[in-house]
């Protein structure tokens, strides 16, 4: 680990939690800032991390670019070039957007002809619950079957978790051609935009010179939606970290 991760921190009590961790390390490479100590550790709310944000992004702002708009209309323009005939409007569903089939070529093509790093598509809920259950109750068969042989609760939970670890990765591996679904906190098109605006936020603020308040607040949205796994209506300005969003 470099010396720019382990100098990291994060609110207070908080500082410990790797979901937290993990969140300051992508807010700070998006918007290519730094949380000192004496900052980090005052902070409490979604509100005063955008304003820190908006205060010290290291972008330099001089036109009136909206990054958010930019961002639908190239998604927009690059879905019509694939074939979806519609006019997209922010509030249309997501599946207005994706095909009944083939969908990870679309998401493919889609990418790399608007030139934008999209969200990854996921297993549908059913596939996820199913591999669970048969991973968890093919290690639990194995763990009983060797506890039955050894009589050592060491052995049995360590042929638990290397079977589970194994069977997830196989798992993971056989069904990867079946995430064709979009990620679960994406809903609209609108959603989308917002989830790309933060996943693309320093290139393109970058590239066009500029960005509004609005498109920060956006991008960091979508970051902490998808680092916490939370539904963007919890993230407000006032919601804290620990009791409105989860974090330990």
């Amino acid at each position: 680990m470099n010396s720019q991760c382990q100098n990291t921190s994060f609110p207070g009590d908080l500082a410990m939690g790797l979901d937290i961790y993990e969140l300051v390390l992508e807010i700070e490479d998006a918007f290519s800032i730094r949380f000192p100590d004496e900052v980090a550790t005052r902070i409490r709310t979604v509100g005063e991390v955008y304003d820190y944000v908006l205060e010290n992004t290291n972008v330099v702002n001089d036109s009136s670019a909206c990054l958010s708009a930019i961002v639908f209309y190239s998604l927009r323009r690059g879905a019509n070039s694939l074939g979806v005939a519609r006019r997209l409007r922010p509030a249309d569903s997501i599946f207005c957007l994706l095909p009944e089939t083939d969908r990870r070529r679309f998401w493919t093509k889609l990418a790399e002809g608007t030139d934008l790093k999209l969200p990854g598509l996921t297993r549908p809920g059913w596939l996820i619950i199913a591999c669970m259950a048969a991973t968890g109750l093919s290690s639990a068969m194995v763990a009983f079957w060797v506890y039955q042989g050894t009589q050592s609760l060491a052995a049995s939970a360590f042929s638990f978790v290397g079977l589970a670890i194994a069977m997830g990765m196989v798992l993971g591996a056989l069904t990867a051609p079946f995430a064709v679904c979009p990620p679960r906190e994406v809903k609209s098109l609108r959603g989308l935009a917002e989830s790309v605006l933060g996943l693309n936020f320093k290139r393109l603020s970058e590239k066009y010179k500029g960005y509004q308040p609005t498109d920060v607040w956006m991008a960091l949205r979508a970051i902490i939606v998808d680092q916490l796994g939370v539904s963007p209506d919890l993230v407000k300005s006032t919601a804290t970290f620990t009791d409105d969003l989860g974090c330990e």
